[in-house]
């Protein structure tokens, strides 16, 4: 059940004109400036993608959250505003789903249409320049910071993650007195990453690594 739950949020299609201009602004991209933030956002709004009401009914029955449902008052979802560019970081007091925020946070441009949040259309928050927008939690005493490129070697830029932008992201929580624990997928192969295919295999990894981790983290968490 939960593979089919996972599987629907990744679309079966294949990608039409207007969405592969979108996926090659993102690809093209070195850097998340303001300006490349609005091409794509551009992009994004221009593209027929997957439905927003689409997405946004598989991530509330994969994350099983309710329509008015937001799971913890500390919880901060990233998006970004595919207008503006800017970085938006939605909680409870924004006054809409977790299921919504949610959907907006994983509107990959290309893939699925911006998601309307209050009167703004937003985009993966990835897209912002950070796969894990760490700089929330500093000043915090730890933190467990669970990033997808983890045991990744970036030897150039992904899309508008620059080199070193996770190195980077761990140095200033450090300096910020936060004892930080990172964790991510023991391997990633980005050219299925969002391939219904990978699904299966993905989840039986997190289990194998969820039992692997299960020390560590408890003791680093005490």
């Amino acid at each position: 059940m939960l593979a089919r739950l996972a599987s629907m949020l990744v679309p079966a299609t294949a990608l039409r004109p207007s969405q592969s201009r979108a996926l090659n602004m993102c690809t093209d991209a070195t850097e998340a400036s303001p300006d490349t933030l609005r091409r794509i956002g551009f992009a994004a709004l221009a593209a027929h993608g997957e439905s927003a009401a689409k997405l946004r009914r598989s991530v509330g029955l994969a994350l099983g959250v309710g329509s008015n449902r937001w799971p913890a008052p500390r919880l901060n979802i990233v998006t970004v505003d595919a207008y503006t560019g800017e970085r938006l970081v939605v909680t409870a007091a924004a006054g809409v789903s977790a299921a919504r925020a949610a959907a907006a946070s994983a509107s990959v441009p290309r893939l699925f249409d911006p998601q309307p949040v209050l009167d703004r259309k937003c985009m993966d928050g990835g897209v912002s320049g950070s796969g894990t927008h760490s700089d929330i939690v500093a000043g915090a005493g730890r933190a467990v910071v669970i990033a997808l490129g983890a045991s990744m070697r970036q030897e150039k830029a992904s899309g508008t993650l620059p080199v070193g932008s996770l190195n980077r992201e761990m140095q200033a929580l450090a300096a910020a007195g936060t004892e930080t624990l990172l964790r991510g997928l023991r391997k990633v192969d980005p050219a299925t990453l969002m391939s219904r295919r990978s699904v299966p295999g993905a989840l039986a990894m997190g289990d194998e690594q969820a039992d692997e981790d299960a020390a560590a983290i408890g003791k680093f968490w005490r």
